[in-house]
């Protein structure tokens, strides 16, 4: 009967020890996943209408190791930062960031925006 008691204690202590470790593993999985995550600096042609509109982005995202932006016009780039320009004023446009990280899992993240010419309401004249 001795043995039985030590035997299922030290089974209980095992699947504790187990349990912890993968909780620690669960949290670093968790800090290394890829979030794509982008900012648009500027939203106001510096020109007028008809001219084109250069995009100023700042890739404040986490995790990646590849990048693919969508431009919404069937454009698209593998920079970490691109270089983009529209070629009107207008919208909406979307832009849409998927990143992949490490271990191959992978995170998207769109916005939606309006870019204003000077000289139209809400521009610079």
């Amino acid at each position: 009967m001795k043995k039985l008691f030590t035997l299922v204690l030290s089974a209980g202590f095992l699947f504790s020890a187990c349990s912890k470790s993968s909780d620690v593993s669960s949290d670093a999985i968790a800090d290394s996943r890829p979030v794509a995550h982008f900012k648009i600096n500027n939203l106001l042609s510096p020109g007028m209408a008809g001219e084109k509109v250069i995009l100023d982005i700042t890739n404040d995202s986490k995790n990646a190791t590849t990048y693919f932006w969508e431009f919404g016009n069937q454009c698209n780039s593998t920079s970490k930062v691109p270089e983009y320009s529209f070629l009107k004023c207008g919208g909406p446009f979307t832009i849409k960031l998927t990143v992949t990280g490490k271990t191959g899992e992978s995170h998207s993240y769109s916005e939606s925006f309006t870019v204003k010419c000077a000289g139209e309401a809400g521009g610079t004249p």
